[in-house]
C-alpha cells in the first residue's frame, strides 16, 4: 500500500483487525484498496501463483483430486473482488 500524502495506510492500519468495523468502515478500507491499487496487484500476485500451481499439476497423472485441486485453483481467482 503506497501511502501519498493522504496517510490512508495509517488510517488503514487504525481499522484493520478490529471486529466491531461497521459496514462504512468496511467500506472505506475497500475504497482505500482500491484507490491504492492494491487489490489489483494482490489479484495480480494471485494469477502468478495460480498459474504456476497449475503448471506444477500438470505433471501429475489425471485424476479426481487432480481435477479438484484445479477446480480450486480457478475459485481462488473467480472469488468477488
Amino acid at each position: 500500500l503506497n501511502d501519498g500524502a493522504g496517510g490512508s495506510s495509517g488510517r488503514l492500519a487504525g481499522m484493520v483487525g478490529r471486529r466491531d468495523l461497521d459496514a462504512a468502515a468496511r467500506e472505506e478500507i475497500l475504497l482505500i484498496l482500491r484507490g491504492s491499487g492494491s487489490l489489483e496487484y494482490a489479484y495480480g500476485r494471485a494469477r502468478v501463483y495460480v498459474d504456476r500451481a497449475r503448471s506444477l499439476l500438470g505433471g501429475f497423472p489425471e485424476s479426481p483430486g487432480r481435477r479438484a485441486l484445479f477446480r480450486f485453483a480457478d475459485l481462488v481467482l473467480e472469488r468477488e473482488r
